[in-house]
């Protein structure tokens, strides 16, 4: 989310929150081939290098790098952040100060692209934000966050008009190919909300079901959505779930409750088989066909 900023120990949660809400996110080409792209953490996770068109793009000490893919020398550091941004291999879309500009990759030239509406509610002290979440056809959607609304609202920028179309409450958890998951409620803790699935259906999203009433985050692998539904606010206790990224086939693969009240559980390393499971101050490997939890040292 990797995206959203404030200011002291608040910012530090909302970060740690948005990575929480990228982590697992898998799908490089969103757009059809030879169109837009938007990348995420775990698409450079570990020093990958990704290409696009004719550059690759990797990421490092928390700066983006590109280069010419078939060019010698060195790659260069970019003046925007790949994974809150999107781009074709020529020019990237990327968001600066609450305006939108266009990179254009071989020249190194930046242009002002369209200004993104700011709340009536803004805080001076914590002004809002955005980034780029996810790239359809000629659409760019861009999440902005405002502390002093306390609420999220995506906008959509059609490449084509040039415009901004439209836009909805929420802001863009994940999203592969038609499907985007909205995150709907705004936090500045490790704390849950409920996600809507819906469907892109030309310049609108068309609501498909409730994801869940109580998350802290979505992942996707391959083409299926993992998640936790709490029972509780302390997020002690929950069943962990995966469907199709279209919401159908909905599965249970475990129910999970703390010997503590006050513990937490929380799932990571995501596969099609197995994830790491946190509860009662330990992580362990489960495997979601046996239901087998194996100890992970510390």
């Amino acid at each position: 989310m990797k995206k959203r900023e404030t200011k002291g120990l608040l910012m530090i949660i909302a970060t740690l929150l948005m990575m929480a809400l990228f982590i697992g996110s898998g799908s490089v080409a969103y757009a059809k081939k030879g169109g837009f792209k938007h990348l995420t953490w775990q698409d450079l996770d570990n020093g990958k290098v990704v290409k696009i068109g004719a550059y690759s793009f990797k990421q490092a000490n928390g700066a983006t790098y590109y280069k010419k893919t078939n060019a010698a020398g060195a790659f260069k550091k970019a003046p925007f952040s790949i994974t809150s941004s999107c781009t074709d291999g020529k020019v990237v879309y990327y968001i600066d100060k609450m305006e939108l500009k266009k990179y254009t990759l071989s020249s190194g030239k930046i242009a002002s692209v369209k200004k993104i509406p700011r709340s009536p509610k803004e805080d001076p002290q914590d002004p809002d934000n955005a980034a780029v979440d996810h790239v359809k056809g000629n659409n760019i959607y861009i999440s902005r966050t405002s502390w002093g609304e306390w609420g999220y609202r995506t906008f959509i920028y059609n490449m084509k008009t040039q415009k901004l179309t439209k836009s909805f409450t929420g802001a863009i958890s994940i999203a592969k190919g038609d499907y985007v998951v909205l995150d709907m409620k705004f936090r500045t803790d490790v704390s849950t909300a409920p996600y809507i699935l819906c469907k892109i259906s030309g310049s609108t999203l068309k609501k498909v079901k409730q994801l869940s009433q109580a998350a802290l985050s979505v992942n996707i692998v391959g083409n299926k959505l993992y998640y936790i539904d709490y029972s509780n606010k302390n997020m002690s206790a929950g069943t962990f779930y995966r469907c199709n990224v279209d919401g159908s086939k909905k599965e249970k693969l475990g129910s999970f409750k703390c010997s503590n009240k006050y513990g937490m559980i929380s799932v990571s390393e995501v596969t099609s088989k197995d994830c790491v499971l946190y509860m009662d101050g330990a992580s362990y490997r489960y495997n979601y066909k046996t239901k087998k939890k194996t100890k992970l040292a510390n």
